[in-house]
């Protein structure tokens, strides 16, 4: 299946622990680095088309990426060290992407 014909997906993560990103344990500091290189390696291979996170208050991350259908989708979410690990907290859903 091209490119094309895969569809985009809007990951929504949220730290399991609200005050982690600002005082992250050195166990959380190291999940979120393996998460941070697997999120390279996503773009690398171009199914990631954009990361990132909210810098105040609530913080919120997202990645915007494309999978076969939703089963890979969930998947690629599971496997992601943040989510194995408990560190964070994600849903995962279909996603219009209009414009990239």
């Amino acid at each position: 299946m091209g490119m094309s014909q895969k569809r985009a997906y809007l990951l929504t993560l949220k730290p399991s622990r609200p005050e982690m990103p600002f005082s992250p344990t050195e166990e959380e500091k190291d999940t979120v680095s393996r998460h941070f290189q697997r999120l390279l390696k996503l773009k690398e291979d171009g199914i990631l088309v954009l990361a990132g996170r909210t810098i105040e208050g609530d913080i919120t991350g997202i990645a915007v990426f494309y999978a076969e259908n939703d089963e890979e989708a969930e998947a690629l979410m599971k496997e992601d060290p943040c989510i194995a690990e408990g560190v964070m907290t994600g849903i995962v859903e279909p996603f219009g992407l209009a414009i990239h």
